[in-house]
């Protein structure tokens, strides 16, 4: 794959090349639709699929991404294949998004206006609004002092949908751990919950203990009541940790729809955490 390349000669190939290569369709576009990914982070993933699309669409366990999910996604399309002698058009991956495969770009739009439909039939989907607005805060002043010296820089932000998760511990855990291998990527896996009227010297201790525990510090810390800071090296890179927190925060608030949210498991956030090709990923999108 690498000598495959055209350009820019300085980038690699995605991992999930040899994967898209299996669908056998002329078109294959893979995408990570919060609506989507709503079910796919969902308790009931597997049961909704089934009800909702039948024969039609193929619904694949999480597999860890790369070569791994490429041998497993081979077999099922096999098994599917030799089933109902076609190709599926439609993968569900679990924690993980859609591959949707066509051989006509209009037919795989029409294809997720479809799924997207038969997602919301019977549920309500509505959302609490989700843009942030600047928020500040004492206990957003002391973490910006705290980080200050190490050339980090932090931000405070508040909405609706934010609110709903903030307001005690109990709806924190909701959106405690990631979803997905992209909220890893961007936003660590684990985040820091912060009781209201917390003190500069108990903050502090807070935000060491959590570096000490975790080799990193706290790129998403919630404030219970307040705002939602986040902490990162440069004011572009808060901008893709707000965008990817966000989109979370979607999905476990649609998730309840579908049977409540289902976090990966801590073996399969391990592999993400440690992989190469994900901190190489990491890298490109800083730069």
């Amino acid at each position: 794959m690498q000598r495959a390349i055209i350009s820019p000669e300085n980038l690699r190939p995605s991992v999930e090349t040899s994967l898209h290569n299996l669908i056998d369709y002329a078109y294959v576009v893979h995408t990570h639709p919060t609506i989507i990914n709503a079910v796919m982070c969902a308790n009931d993933a597997q049961q909704e699929v089934e009800e909702r699309f039948g024969s039609e669409a193929l619904y694949v366990e999480y597999t860890d991404p790369g070569y791994i999910l490429f041998k497993k996604l081979q077999a099922e399309i096999r098994t599917y294949r030799k089933s109902y002698g076609s190709e599926p058009k439609i993968i569900f991956l679990q924690n993980h998004g859609i591959f949707v495969g066509a051989n006509s770009p209009s037919e795989v739009k029409d294809i997720y206006k479809s799924v997207e439909s038969r997602i919301s039939e019977g549920k309500d989907l509505e959302l609490p609004s989700g843009m942030m607005e600047a928020y500040q805060s004492e206990l957003a002043s002391i973490v910006s002092d705290h980080y200050a010296s190490r050339n980090l820089v932090s931000k405070a932000f508040r909405s609706p949908l934010y609110s709903h998760f903030s307001a005690n511990s109990d709806q924190y855990q909701k959106i405690s751990r990631p979803f997905t291998p992209d909220i890893i990527v961007y936003c660590k896996s684990n985040y820091l919950f912060i009781e209201k009227g917390g003190k500069r010297k108990e903050t502090g201790d807070s935000l060491k203990e959590f570096e000490n525990t975790n080799g990193y510090f706290p790129k998403v810390l919630v404030e219970e009541e307040g705002g939602l800071i986040i902490i990162e090296e440069s004011e572009l890179s808060i901008r893709t940790v707000l965008e990817v927190f966000t989109d979370m925060m979607k999905i476990s608030y649609l998730s309840e729809q579908f049977g409540g949210p289902h976090f990966m498991t801590g073996e399969q956030i391990s592999f993400i955490d440690n992989w190469e090709v994900e901190n190489y990923r990491r890298s490109v999108a800083k730069g």
